[in-house]
């Protein structure tokens, strides 16, 4: 829901428990498209798409990496 219209597909490719995760933790890496019919996405319309479904994994508790 949180990539809207543009966002095509999503798609978890990778999954890892255990080491330094923690208990209970699973580290999980999801692939997606973003895409309009019509034209060339630009960064600024996929920066905002991209940022709400950051935050939409962290209201449903996630922690993502790479400093966002």
């Amino acid at each position: 829901e949180a990539g809207g219209q543009l966002l095509e597909t999503a798609h978890p490719f990778d999954a890892f428990t255990g080491g330094t995760l923690g208990e209970g933790r699973k580290a999980l890496a999801i692939r997606y498209r973003l895409r309009a019919d019509d034209r060339t996405l630009a960064a600024d319309e996929i920066t905002p798409v991209r940022q709400a479904m950051i935050d939409a994994a962290r209201t449903a508790g996630a922690t993502p990496r790479g400093g966002e």
